[in-house]
C-alpha cells in the first residue's frame, strides 16, 4: 500500500554526505527541514544545493521547509564546566550580556526584565531547569531555584504565561526569510506565533521579496492556543510544535492539544504538520521506543498530513533508519483503515471546494483508480486530500515550485507538467501519462478535476469521470 501521510527530516551534520541523503531520500523522506535556529546560511544553502542535486538524480520530488527561529533567547557562555544550580539556591540572571561575569548567568535578551516580574517562572533547557523571579532591577532579575543541575552555555529559554515585547519575526527572521526565498524554498514555518497577524507579516515580507512560498505557522504557545483557528484562517499550514508548547504548558496538556489542532487544521482544510520527539531515542538506537512508535501511530490515526524528524536525523546516528523507521509506522497505521477524516463542511461552501467534493463522491462511487487534479498554485489538490480519500490522487502542474510544495500534502503524488491549454489536451496528456507508466488499463476509470477557463489559478469548476480508452 502506498503510504499517504508524508515524512518530514531535519538537515543537518548527520547527513552532509550525499550517500547519507540518498539513503534518505530513497526511505521515503517527503519534506527536507532546514533549521535557521543552528548554523549559517551559507551552510543551509550548501545542503539546499545537494538535497536538489541528490533529489534530481534519484528523480524523486522533495519538499524545503525554511524554518526560521524566532524570538527565542538563549544562555550566554559560561564556564566550560558549567554552572551547578542547586535547588533553593539564589541565583541572578543579567539580560543583555552574552559571557557569564561575576557568577551571573548572562542572557542574550536584553528585554528580560520587562517581560519578568516578581512570582514569574523562568525555564531553562527545555524545562529541566526551573527558577522564580523573586526581584528585578535594572538589568539583574534575582531568582530560586527550584529545579536545578549543572547548567551550560547555549541552553534555551522559555518564560511561561509571560507576554513577550519583542516582535515574533526578528531581524535574524527578516533576513533568514530572505536567505529562504533566495535558495527558493518551498514552505516557511514562523516560530512562536501568537496572532494572526504575525502570519500577515511574513506573508508581506515574503511578497516583498518576490515569493508567494506558503507560510506554516508553528503553534507552540498559549496564545496561539486560544487564537489558533484565526491564525487558522491567515496560515497555510501549521506545525504542531510539541518541544516548547509542552514546555510552555504542563506536559500531560500537549496529547489533547495535538489532537484539538490537527483537528482543527484537517477541518479548515490547512496543511499540519507534527513534531518533536517522535523517535528520538534512534537519535542513539537503531530502533525506538514501543511509546515512540504508538505515538508516531497515533499522529497519523489523528490525520495529521506529515511528520517531522528533527534531531534523529540532524545530528542522530541513524537518520536513514530512523526515516525507515518512520514509513513502516506509517503504512501499518493506515492500513488499519482508521485514519480520521473531516466532515464534510456545511454550506455554503466555495466552488472549489463544491468541486472537489463532487470528486471525491465520484471517484468512491464509481470505483475509479485515480483522482486526477490539474493545478496551479495546488489548492485544488489541497481541497480534494483534505477528505482523506480511499483513492490516489495526482496532481499535475506545469510550475515545479508547486509540485514540490505539494509533497507535504497527505496522499498527493505531484507530477510535473506541460502548460496546457483544453479540457481535450488535459485528457489527452493524462492518459498518456498513465498508460505508459503503465498505472491504468483499458477500460479503468480516472476522475478528473480541473478549471475553465484551463490554465488560471483560481478556476477550479469542473469534474469528469473520464474512461481509459487505450
Amino acid at each position: 500500500m502506498k503510504r499517504k501521510a508524508k515524512i518530514g527530516g531535519t538537515l543537518g551534520p548527520a547527513c552532509d554526505s550525499t550517500a547519507r541523503l540518498s539513503g534518505m531520500l530513497e526511505a521515503g523522506m517527503d519534506v527536507a527541514r532546514i533549521n535557521f535556529s543552528h548554523g549559517v546560511a551559507e551552510d543551509h544553502l550548501a545542503r539546499v544545493r545537494r538535497l536538489r542535486r541528490t533529489a534530481k538524480r534519484l528523480k524523486l520530488n522533495v519538499a524545503v521547509l525554511a524554518d526560521l527561529q524566532g524570538p527565542r533567547f538563549r544562555v550566554g557562555t559560561l564556564p566550560p564546566s558549567g554552572l551547578d544550580l542547586t535547588a533553593g539556591s539564589a541565583v541572578v540572571l543579567e539580560a543583555g550580556k552574552a559571557r557569564a561575569e561575576s557568577g551571573r548567568i548572562p542572557v542574550v535578551y536584553p528585554a528580560l526584565p520587562r517581560d519578568v516580574r516578581r512570582g514569574s517562572i523562568i525555564l531553562l533547557d527545555d524545562g529541566n531547569f526551573r527558577l522564580r523571579v523573586r526581584s528585578v532591577r535594572d538589568d539583574l532579575v534575582r531568582c530560586e531555584v527550584e529545579q536545578g543541575g549543572v547548567l551550560t552555555s547555549g541552553k534555551g529559554i522559555n518564560l511561561p504565561g509571560a507576554t513577550l515585547s519583542v516582535p515574533s519575526l526578528t531581524a535574524k527572521d527578516r533576513r533568514d526569510l530572505k536567505a529562504a526565498v533566495e535558495m527558493e524554498a518551498d514552505w516557511l514555518a514562523i516560530s512562536f506565533v501568537r496572532s494572526p497577524d504575525d502570519v500577515r507579516t511574513a506573508r508581506r515580507l515574503l511578497r516583498k521579496a518576490g515569493s508567494d512560498m506558503p507560510v506554516m505557522a508553528k503553534i507552540e504557545r498559549p496564545e496561539a492556543i486560544d487564537r489558533l483557528h484565526e491564525i487558522l484562517a491567515e496560515a497555510d499550514g501549521i506545525l504542531v510544535a510539541r518541544g516548547d508548547l509542552g514546555v510552555e504548558l504542563p506536559p500531560e496538556k500537549v496529547p489533547a492539544l495535538q489532537k484539538e489542532v490537527i483537528e482543527a487544521a484537517n477541518d479548515s482544510g490547512r496543511t499540519v504538520m507534527t513534531a518533536t520527539q517522535m523517535l528520538d531515542s534512534m537519535r542513539r538506537s537503531p530502533r525506538p521506543t514501543r511509546a515512540e512508535v504508538s505515538d508516531v501511530a497515533n499522529a497519523v490515526l489523528d490525520g495529521t498530513d506529515s511528520l517531522l524528524l528533527t534531531a534523529e536525523t540532524a545530528v542522530g546516528e541513524y537518520p536513514v533508519e530512523a526515516i525507515g523507521m518512520m514509513d513502516r509506522i506509517i503504512c501499518e497505521a493506515e492500513s488499519t483503515g482508521r485514519v480520521r477524516r473531516s466532515p464534510l463542511p456545511e454550506p455554503p461552501v466555495s466552488i472549489r471546494e463544491s468541486t472537489c467534493m463532487a470528486a471525491v463522491r465520484a471517484a468512491y462511487e464509481s470505483g475509479a483508480k485515480y483522482l486526477a487534479v490539474f493545478t496551479m498554485s495546488g489548492a485544488s489538490a489541497r481541497s480534494v486530500a483534505r477528505f482523506k480519500p480511499g483513492t490516489p490522487i495526482l496532481a499535475y502542474t506545469p510550475r515545479p515550485e508547486v509540485q514540490r510544495r505539494l509533497a507535504a500534502q497527505w496522499g498527493v503524488t505531484a507530477v510535473l507538467s506541460p502548460e496546457l491549454y483544453s479540457s481535450r489536451d488535459l485528457v489527452n496528456h493524462l492518459e498518456k501519462a498513465l498508460l505508459k507508466g503503465r498505472h491504468v488499463s483499458k477500460g479503468d476509470l480516472v476522475v478528473v478535476v480541473s478549471g475553465f477557463p484551463v490554465g488560471i489559478a483560481g478556476t477550479t469548476n469542473l469534474v469528469a469521470v473520464h474512461k481509459v480508452q487505450g
